[in-house]
């Protein structure tokens, strides 16, 4: 958002946003413009970008060859007394006017406030903006977010031409969501082909690290493990063909990460993950292993949460009905063994409530995206228990309001 400056000669107003992610996660802020850097539970990066505009009685803009300085500030209060940290950064034409800074020496666990301003006028001033950093890892789970459960709101695939972009405003104003996470695609989609490059230059390195971050995890006594990446994990069938731009492409890989969690009996994994444009819960488990039961979930080392998108189109068909795209749902809930909820209509979010006993997550469809509004439902409720590694049964209290559940078709 943009303010006007409160002297007629100044010439930049601000508009602000703030980054928060979790080891392993993408992340996205307040802003539909979103950003990534390093996060820690000391510091956290601070956005801003500074919008020429033309002094009074005058339509020409500011020498745009000319760098502006730019100062923040952040503090436990409101109006920004008392700050923790401050300074000050150039930015330029270059970069848009934008300028990402990151504040340091901060407390763990802590609600903040920041603004920007102009350095040479600093009556001219953004919002001021509020952020969090995150609890230090050797928090006892019990004190992480000063004992509340920590809520996190997921997010993927964001089109810009396809849509409103109101996951986001539902999300700010009708949920207590602590962080938010975007998984990818932030505004616009990238080509498949370039995916698959990076995530083949990066595998060998990105999969190591995952499994030394998971055993790290536990060797320090993490209740839970979420791993926040893009792609859908668990094998997808659809009439014996399999999305290769998923983890269904990378399967000796994804076995070996499964063996890992398996091997070292690593528990509570939750992974998240978006790209697909729907909505997939399921038991992690290997393919096709016959040890694991889907009915009582046994034999699963952990679930899998995959979001649908902001805006993008359907993985089902860009104008399918709501009726059709349940009826595939029930097919491949029926004909997947892991899969334990497929919805592939609604556009939207889902939000994550964790304690340390219990981790709860709330899909949430978007009513319409063809104009802006705040009309959202929640089409379904699941529970993971501490522990147990699977979904607790029944299943979304075998009641969810939109796509299928495997419960709901399969044969007895």
């Amino acid at each position: 958002m943009h303010i006007r400056p409160s002297k007629p000669d100044a010439l930049f107003s601000f508009s602000v946003a703030s980054v928060i992610t979790l080891p392993l996660y993408s992340f996205a802020s307040s802003d539909p413009q979103t950003l990534q850097g390093d996060p820690f539970d000391t510091s956290v990066l601070l956005w801003t970008r500074a919008e020429a505009i033309s002094p009074a009685g005058s339509n020409a803009l500011p020498d745009q060859s000319v760098p502006v300085c730019v100062s923040y500030k952040i503090s436990t209060s409101s109006d920004l007394s008392g700050e923790v940290d401050s300074g000050s950064a150039f930015t330029s034409y270059d970069v848009d006017w934008t300028l990402k800074v990151e504040a340091t020496g901060l407390k763990p666990d802590t609600k903040y406030f920041y603004g920007f301003a102009d350095c040479t006028n600093p009556t001219t001033t953004s919002p001021i903006g509020t952020t969090r950093t995150l609890a230090s890892p050797n928090t006892p789970a019990q004190e992480v977010n000063g004992g509340k459960p920590l809520s996190i709101a997921v997010f993927s695939c964001s089109q810009f031409q396809a849509g409103w972009f109101n996951a986001y405003g539902y999300a700010a104003h009708n949920t207590t969501a602590d962080i938010f996470i975007h998984l990818g695609d932030y505004v616009r989609e990238i080509s498949h082909s370039v995916c698959e490059v990076e995530k083949e230059n990066v595998d060998l390195v990105a999969r190591q690290g995952l499994s030394d971050t998971l055993s790290e995890s536990k060797k320090r006594e993490a209740v839970w493990r979420v791993v926040g990446q893009q792609i859908v994990f668990t094998q997808l069938s659809f009439n014996g063909t399999f999305d290769v731009d998923a983890w269904d492409g990378y399967r000796a890989n994804r076995a070996r990460i499964l063996d890992h969690l398996y091997q070292n009996e690593i528990s509570n994994t939750v992974i998240l993950s978006g790209d697909s444009h729907a909505n997939w819960v399921s038991d992690l488990a290997h393919p096709n292993d016959t040890s694991y039961d889907p009915v009582t979930g046994e034999g699963a080392i952990g679930v899998e949460f995959a979001g649908t998108a902001v805006t993008s189109s359907s993985a089902f068909g860009s104008n399918i009905s709501p009726t059709d795209a349940d009826l595939i749902s029930s097919f491949l809930v029926e004909t997947n063994t892991e899969l334990q909820w497929s919805e592939g209509f609604f556009r939207g979010f889902f939000l994550l409530s964790i304690d340390s006993e219990t981790l709860n997550a709330t899909f949430y469809g978007m009513e319409n995206i063809t104009f802006a509004n705040l009309d959202a439902f929640p089409t379904a409720q699941f529970v993971v228990k501490n522990g147990q590694n699977r979904l607790s049964r029944p299943v979304a209290d075998d009641n969810v309001k939109a796509g299928a559940l495997k419960s709901s078709v399969m044969k007895v």
